[in-house]
């Protein structure tokens, strides 16, 4: 379960690098010359969405820089538990702009500048800024994966000291409009990473953006494509484009070699298996019973635990009522009903749960694997109802 957890939260993060550099410090002169950049997704979990930072390069001072905004530490106090609940704190830092290309050289990763054409006002207001940022009573902040991350903090602090109207035109290879849909473009070749954050988004995951040219700019690839049609006073946002590290043509994905698609069509296999033994001996089977329940009520206890986490879309989540937490409760007195035949109320609530489970397809995205183990979780419940009932005739006859 801890690492079905990392599936959805850690892939649900964007890339982060815990980098021991020695203290730099952000100059200024009429040289500076400031870029976003935009790192490709590695095979890494964590960094299957890309990474965004700011270059800050004073030319006059030959002072390179790189501003992270992706830094966090594993030795704060309850790590594992602030990480589970979303309370995770991550700070902005500096490092030379060489240290930067070397460590996405070694990962893999492409690395693309974008140098912004900004007046010399607008650079002043931007090292200020940062210099705030970099303060350290300002340094730490609460990351948020969809509202409060490195691509988020990079492009605020950069648009936010630019003067004039700025004109962003919708991107029209992004047809992706909720977060959901956002991220399934970033890890469609990771399918188990994509099934774990599946099962944990909830509803709001696929509410449709309100407005979409800034909703979905917490992904550093669509962050870098805005900017690439920005226009601020009319002059272009971006003055050129380069790429300083080749992203590699191929990332080889070393995930379980069995999909969850394929997993749930073995178990349905198996069931559909049992349930025919179960129907020709008109009996039911503790051990498989107790199986079901057991597994289903520990990812329902995940999902319960969710509800109280900070993590964003993932306190509603309507796949609750089929892998329901309350098979850990009623396990016992449901298991001591199975052997002697008698029947359980706890059936037809769990059937009934199941069935608004299913329901919650027109309300959010469930994944097919999930539904598939549904249905056979529903016939299970409804064969107990048939098999108590029968057997119930004959003894009466």
């Amino acid at each position: 379960m801890k690492r079905l957890f990392i599936y959805m939260v850690t892939g649900c993060l964007l890339s982060v690098f815990q980098l021991n550099t020695e203290a730099q410090v952000l100059t200024y002169s009429d040289s500076v010359e400031i870029s976003l950049l935009t790192c490709s997704p590695g095979k890494e979990i964590w960094a299957q969405y890309g990474h965004t930072a700011i270059r800050y390069n004073d030319l006059k001072n030959n002072n390179d820089l790189a501003v992270n905004y992706g830094l966090f530490s594993q030795d704060q106090p309850y790590f594992i538990l602030r990480f589970t609940f979303g309370l995770t704190d991550y700070r902005v830092g500096i490092e030379p702009m060489e240290d930067f290309l070397a460590l996405h050289a070694y990962q893999g990763h492409g690395v693309i500048e974008q140098v912004l054409n900004l007046t010399k006002d607008e650079k002043f207001n931007i090292y200020k800024a940062l210099e705030e940022n970099l303060r350290p009573e300002n340094v730490v902040y609460r990351y948020n994966f969809f509202y409060d991350n490195c691509t988020t903090r990079a492009g605020q602090i950069l648009l936010s000291n630019i003067h004039g109207t700025i004109q962003t035109k919708e991107v029209s290879t992004q047809n992706n409009n909720t977060f959901r849909e956002c991220i399934h473009e970033w890890n469609k070749s990771f399918v188990w990473s994509q099934f774990g954050e599946d099962l944990l988004l909830g509803v709001k995951a696929d509410i449709p953006f309100k407005n979409k040219e800034k909703e979905d700019n917490f992904l550093p690839d669509n962050l870098r494509k805005s900017f690439d049609v920005t226009m601020v006073n009319g002059r272009p946002l971006v003055k050129t484009t380069r790429r300083l590290l080749q992203e590699p043509a191929n990332i080889n994905n070393k995930e379980f070699p069995l999909s969850p698609l394929q997993i749930s069509i073995i178990f349905a296999i198996i069931a559909t298996i049992i349930l025919g033994i179960q129907w020709k001996k008109k009996r039911m089977y503790l051990w498989w019973d107790l199986i079901l329940m057991t597994v289903s009520g520990i990812i329902g206890l995940l999902l319960f635990a969710m509800i109280f986490s900070d993590h964003p879309c993932v306190n509603l989540n309507l796949i609750i009522f089929i892998f329901n937490p309350l098979c850990l409760i009623f396990l016992v007195p449901v298991v001591r009903n199975v052997k002697p035949g008698e029947k359980h109320w706890w059936w037809i609530v769990w059937s009934i749960s199941i069935c608004i489970g299913l329901l919650g397809t027109y309300f959010q995205r469930i994944p097919l694997p999930v539904i598939i183990v549904a249905l056979f979780l529903l016939m299970n419940g409804i064969m107990h109802g048939i098999i108590f009932t029968s057997n119930k005739k004959i003894d009466n006859e």
